[in-house]
């Protein structure tokens, strides 16, 4: 289970008209709110028709505006937005498991930790069967602001715990390495082209393909451009690879103009710093292998290096002393 928090936002209404529109290829389905601050009163355009976002906004919004009228600074970056997402393998989750799962992370967070009774306001969409949306105003009722200081390790550590407790696919701490599921927008796209994948399920099959075969990067960029993957190298002043991003032929923008995806965008553990070809930026240039020491004679004690001497006078050997035999 993967959390993002995005970057502070300022628009309420407008985020919400995002979670609760057609998406831009009509892939939101039954957006509704499964959980929030306070359920009881709560307007919910998605199951009432008479409730609207700009309402839910100005309930959300009431803290701030509060806050804002007392101060006369207003607050710009009180939208708190963190979607998770549950691993394409995972079971689909019931309303109920996704409220449960909203509640913790937002204790994590900071946002509403438990028993506070003056923390942050915050709601729970739902548009899929696979993620929710998680939208807090960062200002408490209490007029303060919420410590959000380290907030998305500790909910990083929350993650851990809800996949063990809710029985889902399971990642290491830090581990970024799932596979993102293709949205909606690439798979309507692939089926517009006639493709049988999309793009980055397509370049995945590719480069997976060509990193057991090459020793170093710069084989690595030629071996794909050989199978016909559009490559960018992004390159240090020195020339050293610093990272690529990697396109399929046909794969345009409005514009007409080729659309590249970075390593760690077509799969996190294919960016190059992750990939075993990072250590081994370049094949050698006939630079000889290190002459292999002769092995020494069985019983004999290993030499020690030698040490360059600070004195050029001759050192005089010093007599051995023998201690004499003890009586008995």
């Amino acid at each position: 289970m993967i959390a993002a928090i995005k970057p502070a936002g300022s628009n309420t209404r407008g985020l919400l008209a995002y979670l609760y529109g057609p998406g831009k290829h009509d892939e939101h389905l039954d957006p509704h709110i499964v959980a929030g601050f306070a359920m009881l009163g709560m307007p919910d355009p998605g199951r009432d028709e008479n409730a609207t976002l700009t309402e839910l906004a100005r309930y959300l919004d009431e803290p701030v505006s509060l806050r804002n009228s007392e101060f006369g600074k207003p607050v710009t970056d009180h939208v708190w937005h963190c979607p998770v997402r549950a691993a394409g393998e995972d079971r689909c989750l019931s309303d109920a498991e996704w409220a449960e799962i909203a509640q913790r992370i937002v204790q994590a967070a900071g946002i509403a930790p438990a028993g506070d009774d003056l923390a942050c306001r915050w709601i729970a969409v739902r548009h899929a069967d696979d993620h929710i949306h998680i939208l807090a105003t960062t200002v408490r009722e209490d007029g303060r602001r919420p410590k959000l200081h380290d907030s998305g390790l500790r909910v990083g550590d929350a993650c851990r715990e809800i996949e063990k407790d809710y029985g889902l696919r399971r990642l290491k701490k830090g581990d970024r390495t799932g596979t993102r599921r293709p949205s909606q927008a690439e798979m309507h796209k692939a089926e517009r082209l006639g493709w049988d994948q999309t793009s980055r399920e397509w370049l995945q099959d590719r480069i997976r393909a060509a990193i057991p075969h090459v020793s170093n990067v710069e084989e690595f960029i030629a071996y794909l451009q050989a199978e016909g993957v559009e490559v960018q190298a992004r390159r240090g002043p020195s020339g050293d690879l610093l990272g690529y991003a990697a396109g399929r032929s046909g794969d345009v923008n409005e514009a007409g103009e080729q659309i590249f995806h970075p390593g760690g965008k077509i799969a996190p553990d294919l960016s190059l710093p992750k990939s075993r070809l990072a250590s081994n930026p370049a094949a050698p240039k006939n630079t000889p292998p290190p002459a292999a020491a002769a092995p020494a004679p069985p019983g004999s004690r290993p030499s020690r290096p030698s040490t360059p001497s600070t004195s050029t006078s001759p050192t005089k050997a010093t007599p051995r002393r023998t201690s004499p035999p003890s009586a008995n």
